[in-house]
């Protein structure tokens, strides 16, 4: 049997198949990011041993792609983390977009793309990722992202800058005021994933602000993750949430600098389940 992870920052997506790659079964569990854990073999275990022990027997395979999982000494932590609740398996780690490539089976040279809590772009060539838009995480990139758009949604909230529909709106989905906000936020060990919580709010406003935070965050990550791979190539890959729910955004500025969309997916799993 085969364990096949999909984990990010804020969920992970587990399916389960036969040694022939047939599926069973999914669960959705906790997503999980390493570099965010001082100790990272025993944060992944902790993590993952609450969560999958006793549920699954006679795993002979893992395949893990995983948020932080973009170095050697990372990907050999977390194996080691996971060995430790399934001694008796074989665990291949993988970053996003490598699993992404391998999994889907992707065969012309294009770029891949991920936009969800977080955002990662890679140029697939010949059955690997030949060349990294290297985000930096949350405080230093992550163009694009959830936490991105959450972000520039929260700060016009804030300061006043979107409609007093908008504003109520927002008021009420979150429920705390300005101070409390912050506090939540500084307080939080994982305020990525919180400040990432509030881009789902985007599909239920009508502000002036909506277009423009959409088009100049996303306007971004071209320009900063995906021309720089770009170089003779027409086609594009994108997953996850944030990509998924908003191609009407995407789809014009990527034909601005002649890119088309192939595949799309929320989650790269769900295409596999779905084959």
């Amino acid at each position: 049997m085969k364990l096949i992870f999909d984990c990010g920052s804020t969920k992970c997506t587990i399916v389960h198949t036969s040694t022939k790659n047939e599926y069973i079964d999914h669960t959705t569990v906790e997503g999980f990011n390493p570099v965010l854990h001082t100790s990272i073999e025993s944060a992944t275990y902790d993590h993952f041993y609450s969560l999958l022990s006793g549920r699954f027997f006679d795993i002979h395979t893992i395949v893990y792609c995983g948020a932080g999982c973009i170095n050697k000494s990372t990907n050999s932590q977390v194996q080691k983390g996971l060995l430790k609740i399934f001694p008796e398996s074989k665990v291949d780690i993988y970053s996003d977009l490598e699993f992404l490539g391998r999994i889907l089976d992707i065969n012309e040279r294009s770029i891949i793309g991920i936009l969800g809590t977080g955002s990662n772009a890679g140029l697939w060539d010949k059955n690997r990722i030949v060349k990294n838009a290297i985000s930096g995480g949350y405080l230093l990139g992550d163009e694009g992202s959830a936490f991105v758009l959450g972000k520039k949604l929260l700060i016009n909230y804030l300061r006043g800058n979107l409609s007093s529909t908008s504003s109520h709106f927002i008021e009420n989905q979150i429920n705390l005021n300005q101070n409390q906000i912050i506090k939540e936020i500084y307080s939080t060990p994982f305020p990525n994933r919180l400040i990432a919580s509030y881009s789902t709010l985007f599909p239920h406003i009508d502000d002036p602000m909506k277009d423009e935070i959409l088009n100049d965050s996303f306007g971004e990550y071209i320009e900063k993750r995906i021309l720089p791979l770009s170089d003779g190539v027409s086609i594009i890959h994108l997953f996850g949430s944030v990509a998924y729910f908003n191609l009407q955004y995407l789809k014009p500025l990527l034909e601005k600098v002649n890119l088309q969309i192939g595949l799309v997916s929320r989650g790269p799993l769900d295409l596999f389940i779905n084959k």
